[in-house]
This record gives structure tokens, C-alpha cells and sequence, in this order.
């Protein structure tokens, strides 16, 4: 599935950066670098040694962003507002075809 939301640890090498740079630009898919090391990502996740980590549904990076907002401020206002005007595009999209969907029934 495609990524939706991108995040790198604080302190992840720069060679993660570079792979996680060329992942973005070639896909357009924000990111952000996260305010836990990557020790914390990875007993978050369960992985050891992660330095990233992508999240592919986009309700669910809409509402990591908002979270990171909240928690640790501005700084991620613009990719909570991004990730959630997206969020509410795709979910008209989906409310628009199942209507769609509907009228083709009657």
C-alpha cells in the first residue's frame, strides 16, 4: 500500500534520512521527524533499531499528526492540518461514490 505519512527519528542516521527524502519526493507523502529517538520508536513498534516509520492508512496519520500537535505544539500544526483537510477530501470522495453508487440502483 502507499505510505500516507512518513516520520523519522530524531535521531536517525543520514542515511535513513536520504532514504526517507527520496521516498517522499518521488511519492509526495510528508515528512516529519518525530521528537522520540530511535529507541523509543522501536519499543513503540515492536522493531529494534527503527529510525522510521510510515503510516498507510489516513485516518490514522491524520489523527498521529493532530496528536503531535497537541502534545508538542506548532511546529506540527501544518501536517496536522494537511493530513486532515486530506483525510476529509477522501472521505467526501467515498460519501459522493457510495451516493453515486446508490442512484445507479434505482
Amino acid at each position: 500500500g502507499k505510505a500516507r505519512l512518513m516520520c523519522l527519528a530524531s535521531d536517525a542516521s543520514d542515511g535513513a534520512k536520504r532514504r526517507a527524502e527520496g521516498y517522499v519526493f518521488e511519492t509526495n507523502v510528508p515528512l516529519t521527524v518525530l521528537p522520540f529517538l530511535k529507541e523509543q520508536i522501536s519499543e513503540a513498534t515492536g522493531r529494534p533499531g527503527c529510525s522510521m516509520a510510515a503510516f498507510a492508512d489516513l485516518g490514522l496519520a491524520a489523527s498521529f499528526a493532530a496528536a503531535l500537535e497537541e502534545e508538542f505544539g506548532a511546529d506540527y500544526a501544518p501536517l496536522a492540518a494537511e493530513l486532515a483537510a486530506k483525510r476529509d477530501r477522501a472521505k467526501a470522495r467515498r460519501k459522493s461514490a457510495g451516493a453515486k453508487k446508490g442512484d445507479r440502483r434505482n
